[in-house]
């Protein structure tokens, strides 16, 4: 089946202005009194306070989260795929996500007056009126779009070369295998971004539990041990996953069973209905801290784990 039939492609744009500025005449001083070479270091001051800037990066922040968790990236212009099963599943809350920015982004361009004092009081001497926009320039800065469009076919320049060769002579069944090798090359890219997934949830496993078992030095100041996420990364890793899978891959199929039966399986959090997900979570993760033997097992089924993605991914020199 088509790409464009199982997936949309989404481009979202989120302008805001400028929160930062480097301070050249701070960042001049520092460097002298450091005695430090130019260009070795920098002070960026917040044109705007912690909470103000808070109100406009949270709800963006929100937004590009979920976009994040409902997709796979497809280029490097931003642009991403979501199986259009998800897409129909989640678009009313991506819309409301969007309208979640929009709202306050009207309350920062009303407030801008408020925002501007509030930096001078707290920047106090490195207060500059220069850094700050006229309210006009202020208000155009602030922009969020959420494009769908149909999934473009990306024809890889194997296939042109093979396309040029031919001195354009190919026929309609030549064309229509170039975009069959094509539509594959595109669902291999996804079948590699759900494996891509997998490790990094499985890497994040072993990384946590051997934190947490690393001998402590004298002076070490960490918390050996390691947040409830770890596991509930992989939960949410397998509620999606089928879906994400739009190549029906039978090897990413093959992880979303191993991680379901062989991790929250161990920690009896395999059939975990989402509304006892934060509760239980608490409550099995709890008990692998103390368990040192499960621990090993589940870092152990973890390593299993991600060399099966491991051997999906495309390999590098590194």
């Amino acid at each position: 089946m088509s790409l464009s039939k199982l997936a949309l492609c989404l481009r979202t744009t989120i302008c805001q202005p400028q929160m930062k500025k480097k301070d050249k005449q701070t960042t001049s001083e520092i460097q002298i009194l450091k005695k430090a070479r130019h260009g070795s270091g920098g002070y960026n001051k917040e044109l705007y306070t912690r909470v103000h800037r808070m109100i406009i990066e949270k709800p963006a922040n929100a937004l590009r989260t979920t976009m994040d968790f409902l997709s796979c990236k497809w280029d490097e212009r931003g642009e991403v795929i979501m199986p259009m099963e998800l897409y129909d599943e989640n678009k009313i809350g991506l819309a409301k996500l969007k309208e979640d920015v929009e709202i306050a982004h009207k309350w920062m361009a009303d407030n801008f007056h408020v925002c501007k004092a509030d930096g001078r009081n707290d920047l106090g001497e490195m207060y500059r009126e220069s850094d700050y926009p006229s309210e006009k320039e202020f208000r155009e800065r602030f922009f969020v779009e959420i494009e769908v469009l149909p999934v473009p076919i990306r024809v890889s320049s194997n296939h042109l070369h093979a396309l040029l060769e031919q001195d354009k002579e190919m026929d309609k069944k030549a064309f229509r295998k170039m975009l069959d090798e094509a539509e594959a090359d595109n669902l291999k890219c996804v079948t590699e971004q759900c494996a891509q997934r997998v490790y990094k949830a499985t890497e994040h496993i072993i990384d946590g539990i051997d934190h947490k078992q690393r001998p402590r030095g004298s002076n070490a100041k960490r918390n050996a041990t390691y947040h409830d996420s770890l596991v509930g990364h992989v939960w949410d890793l397998v509620q999606i996953l089928p879906k994400l899978n739009i190549g029906k891959s039978p090897e990413i199929d093959a992880l979303h069973d191993a991680l379901k039966s062989q991790i929250l399986g161990k920690l009896r959090l395999d059939d975990v209905a989402k509304t006892d997900k934060e509760k239980r979570l608490k409550t099995e993760v709890a008990a692998m801290r103390e368990n040192v033997t499960l621990e090993n097992e589940v870092k152990q089924t973890a390593s299993d784990i991600r060399k099966m993605a491991a051997a999906i991914l495309p390999q590098t020199d590194n």
